[in-house]
């Protein structure tokens, strides 16, 4: 295929083109065509690359670059391919690669060269002379195999050396090469031609082909038509009829239409029909007189209209001495006598693009801008010269004149404003190894590129957290990272990772004292950053905290902590509103609340607040409602310390914990329960009350009394059974019921009433602080602990505290309840 100059070239000067493929590169058929690349020889020897560098293409496609060669490099040649009007040696490593003297050298085998080809006997006499009846290509050997050396244009007379196989060597300008006959007049001399016989049918019967490539079946004799199905390379196919390059086959049961270019010749021995003359795209002529247009090739047709004398028309091909042209959106056919003949081609040469860079980029920056400039040719023009930093596009350089340059190759139509020039600006260069291309792009799409290497060198970036020590333990629904970040251009962002997945960005900019020595970086004394994030999204055990920085100008810098969590959250859903479980609790009128030191009745609105988990979750004392009161393993001294000084419960630490392991009740929350309860170990109940007598049905006041002999000292450290109104006394008489006669006693039995009754009871399920105080299974809320609304929040309270002095807390869980969605009205 001829380059898009030089079809511009032949088309502007109305000559016929004709190109012959006799390899083809086979692939997927698209859409009904190949990416074509001829075969111009198979002559092998050996080629050096003389350019500083030179692409190598994976195909035979100008496109498809695949790696560069030094100069100096020596390969293995098998073929020279004609690509798009350009030359291709085709290697022995499978690539490809520019036959451009300018580029390459090529020395060939000796043992490779092609034997010459028998001298035909001379057909005709000496001085032999023809007439061209149409634009014929002479080619360097006889065949179409071979390179073509020049377009002799239709009329013109060639000095005929030998004919032989359909070939006559002959001479035209000044060069002498092969023309196929079939596009000669007859010689002078000669007797006149026996007819021509009748041509045998297209397709005879049983006519069976190849594909010669993967070939797309149409449903029509054209690529306009849909595709059936694509017949694999080498299928054998079975051909009905052939017209107008189209053969309709059967294949796979399926019959439509093929192009004849990628079938084999069908076996036959009746000659081949003799090819049409070739019309070149775009050939305009011009009318000579005025002149008819008829609807077919012959003066039987119809008129269509008559063209005047001087019109430009545009032929699509002619032949038998009609062309079929185009005039006021009507196609017919005129006389080809009375049109003026196509122009003889003037070719042009293909001039190479040029880029030259007197300014580029050096091996290293230290924290400087990198200039780039230089000038660049194509004869085309130049469209742009892009800048690309690691093969991404930053910019397009600024273009101006460069007369020395332009003034030195006037043989380029399209010179002006060939220099060029690009800054890229330190800051947008990150600290590293980088490429930096200059890519220039002619107007035609040719490429031509430099690439270079370059260093930026600048001031470390900094990026610091300062809030945690990494492997610290976090307690709280919440935390909040801060620190600094720093580099010489700027901070553009700094994000936060969880585990290895982003969780967000960090405010950055914020005001930060004390960065005196960091004067070498942009605005230190702005450099501060803080982040807060949910712990509820961390893992029990180590969490890797990972801060990335990333600067204005692309540097990247990353700090990673490690910090500890001892909480997994879990939900727990009700079928219910919270608005409906508020008014269920109102109307048992048992639900109170503590106003200035007074018991008063609570409202509902009262109630849904302290039963809306949303206002205690995320609370750092509220979340321990919602934890899960199982056995944790605590040290004796964490317990001691909880009791000292806290009256009668003070050394109690290992009755605590040896009745808790056993009832599997955490611990710390049982302590946290007994100082509430008991007042930190001052009540009467906890330090112990004498009972003489009892009321036989228990908290009835106006059951009978019966007398303890002898009476019996009893404690009470959870208020079991200590009802409001006579606490000491139903609190008592259920100690005394429970036989806790001393305070060990009382503890142990405590804690087994605890767990029996609520915590580990399978029944009610009270696990946490909140469902003991709020239980919304069944068919009402009952079986609660208290009648304060707010008795959970109050022992959460205490745990906090408690737990706020344990340096190494264990794994915590937490149940928070999820109620029905309310609605509107509600």
């Amino acid at each position: 295929m001829l380059s898009k100059k030089t079809r511009m070239a032949l088309v502007k000067a109305g000559v016929a083109l004709t190109v012959t493929m006799t390899s083809i590169g086979v692939g997927s058929l698209s859409g009904g065509e190949l990416a074509l690349a001829a075969v111009i020889n198979t002559q092998s020897g050996t080629l050096t690359v003389k350019a500083a560098s030179l692409w190598a293409y994976s195909s035979p496609n100008w496109s498809a670059k695949s790696r560069t060669y030094p100069a100096g490099t020596t390969m293995k040649v098998v073929e020279k391919h004609e690509v798009d009007g350009r030359y291709m040696y085709k290697l022995e490593n499978g690539l490809y690669i520019s036959a451009n003297t300018l580029y390459v050298t090529f020395s060939p085998d000796t043992a490779s060269l092609p034997a010459p080809a028998p001298s035909p006997a001379p057909a005709e006499q000496a001085g032999d002379t023809r007439v061209t009846t149409a634009n014929l290509n002479m080619r360097s050997g006889p065949g179409t195999g071979y390179s073509i050396l020049t377009t002799i244009p239709k009329g013109a007379s060639v000095s005929v050396a030998s004919v032989s196989g359909g070939w006559a060597k002959v001479t035209y300008g000044g060069r002498t090469g092969y023309v196929s006959t079939s596009y000669l007049s007859a010689p002078a001399t000669a007797p006149a031609p026996a007819p021509a016989p009748t041509p045998a049918p297209e397709s005879p019967s049983g006519d069976v082909r190849k594909t010669t490539a993967n070939l797309n079946m149409r449903s029509g004799p054209g690529t306009g038509y849909s595709i059936l199905m694509t017949i694999p390379n080498g299928s054998s196919v079975t051909v009905s009829s052939v017209s107008g390059g189209w053969a309709k086959v059967t294949y796979g049961g399926r019959t439509g239409y093929v192009s004849t270019s990628y079938l084999t010749q069908p076996v036959t021995t009746a000659p081949a029909p003799a090819p049409e003359p070739v019309t070149p795209a775009e050939d305009n002529r011009t009318t000579l007189y005025n002149l008819n247009m008829r609807s077919g090739p012959g003066t039987g047709y119809s008129i269509l209209v008559t063209i005047p004398k001087g019109t430009s028309i545009p032929v699509s091909s002619v032949s038998g001495g009609w062309a079929k042209v185009t005039y006021s959106g009507r196609t017919g056919y005129v006389s080809a006598a009375y049109l003026s003949e196509p122009q003889a081609p003037v070719v042009k040469p293909d001039l190479p693009m040029m880029l030259t860079i007197e300014a580029a980029p050096n091996e290293s920056y230290a924290n400087q801008d990198i200039v780039i400039k230089g000038w660049a040719l194509d004869d085309s023009g130049i469209k742009d010269v892009g800048i690309l930093l690691d093969g991404v596009q930053i910019g397009t350089a600024s273009r101006y004149s460069r007369p020395d340059v332009e003034n030195a190759y006037t043989t380029y139509e399209s010179r002006a404003n060939s220099g060029f020039e690009f800054t890229i600006p330190k800051s947008g260069v990150s600290i590293g190894t980088h490429t930096v291309t200059v890519r220039a792009a002619g107007m035609d799409d040719t490429i031509k590129e430099n690439t270079y290497t370059t260093v930026m060198v600048k001031e470390s970036p900094i990026v610091t957290v300062t809030s945690h020590t990494s492997g610290a333990a976090v307690r709280t629904e919440k935390t909040t990272i801060e620190g600094f970040a720093l580099n010489v251009d700027g901070v553009s962002q700094v994000s936060v990772e969880l585990n290895g997945t982003k969780i967000g960005n960090a405010v950055i900019g914020l005001a930060r004292t004390g960065m005196e020595t960091y004067a070498a970086y942009a605005d230190p004394s702005n450099s501060g950053f803080i982040f807060t994030f949910d712990t509820k999204a961390m893992v029990q055990g180590n969490n890797s905290i990972k801060l990335v920085m990333t600067g204005k100008d692309g540097t990247l810098k990353s700090e990673t902590i490690t910090l500890a969590s001892n909480e997994f959250y879990i939900e727990k859903a009700y079928p219910q509103t919270l608005t409906y479980y508020a008014k269920a609790e109102l109307a048992k009128g048992a639900a109170i609340k503590q106003v200035d030191g007074k018991w008063i009745a609570a409202t509902v609105e009262d109630i849904r607040y302290y039963m809306d988990p949303a206002n205690f979750m995320n609370d750092y004392i509220g979340k321990y409602m919602f934890m899960k009161l199982s056995y944790i393993e605590v040290d004796n001294a964490v317990l001691e310390q909880m009791l000292a000084g806290k009256g009668i419960l003070s050394g109690k630490a290992q009755v605590f914990k040896d009745a808790c392991k056993e009832n599997n009740i955490n611990p710390i929350y049982v302590i946290a329960h007994a100082l509430l309860e008991t007042g930190n170990g001052t009540s009467v109940l906890a330090n112990g009350v004498l009972v003489k007598e009892k009321h036989v049905v228990f908290n009835d006041l106006f059951s009978p009394v019966i007398p303890v002999d002898p009476p019996v000292m009893v404690y009470n450290m959870f208020g079991i059974g200590a009802y409001d109104g006579n606490a000491v006394l139903w609190g008592s008489e259920r100690a005394l019921d429970k036989g806790w006669t001393t305070p060990d006693l009382a503890i142990a039995g405590g804690i087994k009433f605890l767990a029996e009754s609520y915590i580990n009871n399978i029944t009610y399920m009270q696990n946490t602080l909140y469902t003991m105080r709020y239980r919304f299974e069944g068919y009402g809320l009952w079986h609660q602990y208290s009648t304060d609304i707010a008795w959970h929040y109050k022992q959460a309270r205490i745990i906090q505290r408690e737990f706020a002095k344990i340096p190494n807390l264990p794994r915590f869980e937490f149940e928070i309840p999820t109620f029905k969605e309310e609605l509107p009205q509600q």
